[in-house]
């Protein structure tokens, strides 16, 4: 911190305009000591877990593997290749590019709640593999469609180079000649004076046959730089690798069930979502069933509570919790408010001290089963309500 300032820029035309300032780029040795860190082995960015909010692309979950190609012949090239492997082991090369232009836009990704990586088991190596031969393919595809145009410019700049030694040696020769011609007149002249430089153009001439000597090997070491360039040679190495999740946005979805209940309902089931594992969302399924049964068990004794939709909304939330992996984290939080709207007891209205008690846990219910994908949950759901509605 107290050592040497130094005034630094990206910007090409300050570093122009400015001597003092040191321009950041390729070549730089911060910038390049930046990048040997990066591209180490030891580097801990090369893998990470992403968590993406998003309503720009559907939900998706899987690993992102980026490769760099390297392919050689007379024009070198290098670039990066993403790869998105699906869960279900699918790859998707458009989700790929589109998050290695997100990483590139450098936009916010963490969030308070961790996204556990999966374990390394049969569905990582098998994304993997999937990984390797659809960069494979890739490479050998690209090696193919330089081939033909390699040699074709190889040619072509062989012939440049030979004509443009033929122009230099001819032009070579031509000086020698004429430095030749001179000398031999003043080595032929009776004039003292003539005499007297004689050196310099014997100096002169020498230095017109080294050039002539310099040209051909410099030639020689040209042409020779296109020897063995006519295949063009491919590699590949895995440069990073990510777990991603992509979600839809919350606020949208929190926005939908605001719109859809009342101000005081959405209050309190606001209040109750919180984020949550798909694990411990699971859990509460013992506590969802147990309550419906005691409802159940109880419809004698209260004659005036609609049970009915009380089994209906416990049936479908225990329904949604049968599979709780499927959810996106945001959705994990509305399905657990509208479970804990379900067993609370006075919430819009006391669920056993009223006959339409249930009624605001089961629109809370219907309306987040909608959002979250399972509308198929809220039909008996649904029909209930409406009965108890008309009712």
């Amino acid at each position: 911190r107290e050592g040497a300032v130094r005034h630094v820029t990206f910007d090409l035309p300050i570093a122009l305009q400015r001597e003092e300032i040191e321009f950041l780029a390729f070549g730089h040795p911060i910038v390049d000591a930046l990048v040997d860190r990066v591209r180490s082995t030891e580097y801990g960015g090369r893998t990470s877990v992403r968590r993406i909010l998003t309503d720009e692309i559907p939900r998706a979950r899987g690993w992102l593997f980026i490769y760099e190609l390297e392919l050689g012949g007379l024009s070198p090239r290098r670039q990066l290749l993403p790869v998105f492997v699906h869960l279900d082991g699918r790859v998707d090369a458009e989700l790929a590019q589109w998050l290695l232009a997100r990483s590139m836009s450098l936009r916010q990704e963490s969030f308070q709640d961790e996204l556990a990586i999966p374990d390394h088991d049969e569905r990582f190596e098998g994304a993997l593999l999937a990984a390797e031969n659809e960069t494979v393919t890739t490479l050998l595809d690209l090696q193919a469609d330089m081939q033909a145009v390699n040699l074709e410019r190889l040619e072509e700049e062989r012939r440049k180079r030979e004509r443009f030694y033929n122009y230099r040696s001819i032009a070579a020769e031509e000086k020698r000649a004429a430095n030749h011609r001179t000398y031999d007149r003043l080595l032929n002249s009776p004039e003292p004076d003539d005499r007297r430089i004689l050196p310099v153009w014997q100096k002169n001439l020498e230095q017109a046959e080294h050039m002539i000597t310099l040209i051909e090997e410099e030639r020689v070491e040209r042409l020779s730089e296109l020897d063995g360039r006519e295949q063009v040679t491919a590699q590949h190495q895995l440069f990073a690798a990510s777990y991603v999740s992509v979600e839809p946005d919350p606020a949208p979805l929190f926005a939908q069930a605001e719109a859809a209940l009342t101000p005081s309902m959405f209050s309190t089931f606001k209040g109750l979502c919180k984020p949550v594992s798909a694990f411990n969302l699971a859990s509460l399924l013992p506590t969802i069933e147990k309550r419906r049964r005691d409802l159940v068990a109880m419809a004698e004794k209260l004659p005036a509570v609609d049970i009915p939709l009380a089994a209906a909304i416990g049936e479908s939330l225990e329904a949604a919790l049968a599979d709780c992996d499927v959810y996106a984290p945001s959705e994990r939080e509305l399905l657990l408010g509208a479970v804990q709207y379900f067993l609370l007891l006075d919430d819009e209205d006391h669920d056993l001290k009223a006959p339409d008690g249930f009624v605001d846990d089961a629109r809370v219910a219907a309306i987040v089963l909608d959002v979250v994908g399972r509308p198929e949950l809220t039909v008996n759901l649904k029909g209930a309500y409406e009965n108890a509605v008309a009712g």
